[in-house]
């Protein structure tokens, strides 16, 4: 084989590698994890998920979690609020009380924002639970006396 031909391939194979990596379709684990921990990284360099907004007493929001189960570790949710509304067009804004988004997550690992009360997703293969918290529209998580207003549900076969 001829040089040129050994640095074309070379390039062709090594251009396919930096492909894949960059999309995501390579996550080095097989979990998903590494694919959330990226998401979740260039997140929090945006977002202080860390700050908690106490809500006022009379006004207190809650969620509840429902699922369906497609299969493979895949889920329609429904999410049922009271107190609280999904408000998109407002996501890094000001906080507002009663209104943002939602994070979920599945063992501790950040998966997706969520702005509506469907949402569809594929939880890491071997995931126990997702959690499911209310966010303002600044990202930092509503609370109620010092407890983060959250819902779980359990994984039951992933």
């Amino acid at each position: 084989m001829n040089k040129a031909n050994l640095f074309l391939i070379l390039g062709l194979a090594g251009g396919a590698v930096l492909g894949l990596l960059a999309s995501g379709a390579v996550t080095g684990s097989g979990s998903g994890a590494s694919r959330s921990a990226a998401t979740q990284g260039m997140d929090a360099a945006h977002h202080d998920h860390d700050r908690v907004h106490p809500v006022a007493p009379g006004a207190v929001p809650a969620v509840q979690i429902a699922l369906q189960s497609e299969g493979g570790c895949t889920y329609n949710m429904q999410l049922t609020l009271e107190n609280f509304r999904f408000a998109p067009e407002r996501v890094n804004g000001p906080h507002t009380d009663g209104e943002g988004h939602a994070h979920l997550y599945a063992d501790g690992v950040k998966l997706a924002r969520v702005y509506s009360e469907w949402f569809h997703f594929s939880a890491p293969i071997g995931s126990k639970a997702i959690e499911i918290t209310l966010n303002s529209n600044d990202h930092a998580t509503l609370a109620h006396e010092g407890n983060p207003i959250t819902a779980t549900a359990l994984l039951t076969d992933c």
